[in-house]
This record gives structure tokens, C-alpha cells and sequence, in this order.
């Protein structure tokens, strides 16, 4: 073997078997700080008034740089992340505790590299794993916000219970955690009366009215401030009055019922399809009495709905909005109560009846025992609706006109075949002066105002035959007048 051929083999050997430097891990550093506190989802609340009265009212907030949250609201914390000149593929890992969400990847993650894991529940509590990338000799920030579900009760903590960061090359290193936030809430929940429908009916042989009304359970949205922020959690039963003693002397409750396939209400329980005309669950509604004896007033319950209002529904199943049905509210829940206006009721009245029906007293309890409101009670200003009933009887024209509108316009009349024929003063006066031969037309109708269907009636027109010829013709079906 050639000497010098050995030389240059064991050489290059010994070149690619030398072992690599080893890479240097990066100084990596974190702390976590609350930089907001509120007013993220919407306006922060005022002192005055009673729905604030003071700072620390429960479900009112004042400022964004205190240790207080309100519900539905956000906090937004700041990972001030450094790393040293070695640089590394850092990732930013953070817990929160339950009640807190982060719902959407913050801008500086890499949304390839970064995943959001669990629902802010205590079995699944919310983990943010941020892939920030190659850095080296680096400071900055990573902005995160967390939004305090609806179930969070009042007084609660809440705060990041680790956060890290770390990279292949280089050593975890554990911020504190930090549990100071106090979460602030009290329940606001608003009733909704609205008109569902007006129709006749006969009930135990009795002619009458069916007068249905809507019944809407949500947030109203008055203030300039969301009255989701900072409401709380009600899952107990909702209870009111039904009061319909401005109804009529002998009206009564007949039906209390959640009415789901009504078109002009949202879906429940919710349908995934349609989101946005859905509520999570209206739950049930009954009254503790109807039939005949339920005069005057009537206890309603409303039990089983969701108030958590993580879900608010914008449409009805129509399509209409819910804010041209209801305006001004946050919508969860549902019902229809149904009355019955003896029609003796209106006769008596001479033949009109101004009614109110109220809903009044309502009663809810939160998930920390609160009373609506703070104690002070729903605005009742919406709690209302006025109707009246006019039975106006049958009513009877009798009018003459220039001409027929499905016949020629005949030379003597210069205008519409609305006018009164030649010179007479008005259609219905009945003067004016007709030479022989010429025609005009004589309108007469009957029109049923009642409230109730007729199956028969007689319409007479006469004639002084000395004098006239009624002319038999039969008129276009698609004029506004038809027959003989």
C-alpha cells in the first residue's frame, strides 16, 4: 500500500470523526402582569344612579387598572418574555384558572405553532401553548386576553396558574403564578311583554277573544354600558306575576306554554345549523292556575332556562330580527301566556275595552344567593301592553258613481269613474240632474267589524222602477266590483 495514499485516508478519518461544539442554550426570563382589567368588551361603569350607586357595587367597574373584573369582560395580561444572544425556538406556555377563556391564538404566536386547549371549565381549564419562533438577544411582550365566562360567580379569584417558556436548547424557566383578580357580578334580568296574537274563539260555550302574549327573558341594553358585563348567573327558577286585572272583569288565564315552533320566536334548544336565531334553552314555563278561575292574577314560572347568555340570539326563525321584536335586549329565554276576553266583556264596556296586561313582581335568585338588580328589581317600564277591543259592529254603504270601472267611461262623465255622477254634489247625496238614457253605477256593501265571522247576510238596494232600470251585466272578475 502506498504510504502516502494511508496518510491522507487516516487524516481525512480523523477530520470527519473530530466531535462538534455543542450549541449554547439561551438565558430565557418571564414574568406575567395584568395590564387591564376590564372595559375591554365594552364600556367600564359610573358611579350614580342605583345601578352603581358605588365603586364596589357588585357587577359594576370603574376602572381597568384595579384588581376588580366584571363578568363577560377581559383581562389582559402581558408575558414579558426575554432571550439571551444564544437564541433558542422559544414557546410561551400558559394556564389559566377555571372561568377564564382565551379565544382566539394572540397575534405574536406563530398560529402554526401555537394551539388553544380546553373550555375554561373546571374539568377542562384553558392552556395557551404560543410558538413565538427563533429568537436571540430579544425582549418583548406577548398581549393575551382572557375573558371571564358568564358562570363565574361573584367574589371569585381568578388568574394564570403557571406560565413558562422554554426551547430545545435551553432550560424552562416558571413565572409565579398570580390569583388577585376579583370577579364582580350581580343579576339584571329583564322581562319582555309583547302582543303574540288576537283571535276569536268560544270556550265552555262562551264567544270571546284569545289575546297571547310573548313573554321575553334577557339583559336590557338601555344604559350605554352592556348589561352583560357584570350580570350574573341565575339557574334557579324565574318567577312573576301575571296580572290581567286591567285585562277585563271575566278575563282568565287559559295556557301558559313555551310555544317553540312559533316562527316569530327563536329556536330552543339550540340549533347548530341556525346560531344566530337560537337561544341555548328556554326551558319550560307553567302558571299555578288557569281555566275559568284564573281572574286577577296568576303566578308564572319559567325553570330549566339557560341565562348564562354565552349564547344570544340576533334573528327569530322568520329571519326578523330580534331587535324589531324586542328592542334594546339581550335575549336567553322564552314564553307565551294566553287570555281569554269573554265577549260580554266588551259588550258591556259599550262595545270598547281599553286592556292591560302586566307582568310585575318578578323574582330571581343568582348563584351566590343575590337578589335582581341588588335588590332594587327590573326596570317594569317593558313589562306592559296596552290594547284595545272595539266591536264595531256591521256597516252599510250605499253610494252612486259616474260609471262602472269594468265598463267604458260613457262621454257625460269628464273624470274618474269614482266621481259622483253628472252634477250631483258629493256620491252619496243623491242629487243631481239625468237626462233618459244615460247610466251610472249605485255601490252597495256590507262590511262585517265584528269580531266574529258571519256566514249570511242581506244586502238590498230599491229602486223607483218608474224611473229606473236596473241593467243586469256581469262584471270582470279582476275589478274592484264584480256581479249583477
Amino acid at each position: 500500500m502506498n504510504f502516502r495514499v494511508f496518510k491522507v485516508l487516516w487524516m481525512a478519518l480523523c477530520f470527519f470523526m473530530l466531535p462538534q461544539p455543542l450549541a449554547h442554550a439561551a438565558d430565557l426570563s418571564i414574568t406575567i402582569t395584568a395590564d387591564s382589567t376590564g372595559g375591554i368588551a365594552g364600556n367600564l361603569n359610573t358611579v350614580g344612579g342605583a345601578y352603581c350607586p358605588t365603586a364596589t357595587t357588585p357587577g359594576c367597574d370603574i376602572s381597568s387598572t384595579d384588581n376588580r373584573v366584571r363578568t363577560h369582560d377581559f383581562i389582559r395580561y402581558f408575558a414579558n418574555v426575554s432571550v439571551g444572544p444564544a437564541g433558542d425556538n422559544v414557546t410561551l406556555t400558559m394556564s389559566l384558572t377555571a372561568g377564564l377563556v382565551i379565544e382566539q391564538i394572540p397575534g405574536s404566536c406563530d398560529p402554526f405553532a401555537s394551539t388553544l386547549t380546553g373550555d375554561g371549565s373546571a374539568a377542562a381549564p384553558m392552556m395557551l401553548e404560543c410558538g413565538l419562533g427563533n429568537q436571540a438577544s430579544a425582549s418583548f411582550f406577548v398581549p393575551i386576553d382572557a375573558r371571564v365566562l358568564g358562570t363565574v360567580p361573584n367574589e371569585a379569584k381568578l388568574g394564570v396558574v403557571s406560565a413558562s417558556i422554554d426551547g430545545p436548547m435551553s432550560t424552562a424557566v416558571t413565572a409565579p403564578a398570580i390569583n388577585d383578580i376579583d370577579v364582580t357580578a350581580t343579576p339584571r334580568i329583564d322581562l319582555h311583554k309583547r302582543l303574540h296574537s288576537e283571535v276569536t274563539n268560544t270556550r265552555d260555550g262562551v264567544l270571546g277573544l284569545e289575546l297571547s302574549y310573548q313573554v321575553w327573558v334577557g339583559l336590557l341594553d338601555n344604559t350605554g354600558v352592556d348589561p352583560l358585563l357584570g350580570n350574573e348567573l341565575v339557574t334557579g327558577d324565574i318567577n312573576f306575576v301575571d296580572d290581567i286585572t286591567s285585562v277585563s272583569p271575566n278575563a282568565y288565564v287559559y295556557q301558559c306554554t313555551t310555544l317553540a315552533t312559533s316562527g316569530v320566536l327563536p329556536y330552543s334548544p339550540f340549533n347548530p345549523a341556525i346560531p344566530e336565531a337560537s337561544v341555548l334553552d328556554a326551558g319550560s314555563i307553567s302558571c299555578d292556575n288557569v281555566g275559568i278561575t284564573a281572574t286577577g292574577s296568576v303566578n308564572v314560572t319559567i325553570s330549566g332556562a339557560d341565562l348564562s347568555f354565552e349564547q344570544i340570539p340576533t334573528h327569530v326563525k322568520t329571519g326578523v330580527t330580534v331587535e324589531s321584536r324586542v328592542p334594546d335586549f339581550k335575549t336567553a329565554s322564552y314564553g307565551v301566556v294566553r287570555v281569554f276576553v269573554p265577549l260580554s266583556d266588551v259588550t258591556a264596556a259599550g262595545g270598547s275595552l281599553s286592556t292591560t296586561n302586566r307582568f310585575r313582581d318578578l323574582v330571581v335568585t343568582s348563584i351566590t344567593n343575590q337578589q335582581n338588580y341588588n335588590g332594587d328589581g327590573e326596570d317594569e317600564s317593558n313589562n306592559a301592553h296596552t290594547r284595545n277591543l272595539v266591536n264595531r259592529g256591521v256597516a252599510f254603504s250605499h253610494t252612486y258613481r259616474c260609471y262602472h270601472p269594468s265598463l267604458p267611461a260613457p262621454p257625460w262623465c269628464l273624470g274618474a269613474w269614482t266621481l259622483p255622477p253628472t252634477n250631483a254634489s258629493s256620491v252619496g247625496s243623491g242629487d243631481g240632474l239625468i237626462e233618459p238614457e244615460q247610466t251610472f253605477a249605485v255601490y252597495t256593501f256590507y262590511r262585517n267589524r265584528t269580531f266574529f265571522d258571519e256566514t249570511y247576510a242581506d244586502v238590498c238596494s230599491v229602486f223607483d222602477e218608474r224611473y229606473y232600470e236596473p241593467v243586469k251585466y256581469d262584471a270582470n272578475d279582476s275589478s274592484r266590483c264584480h256581479g249583477t
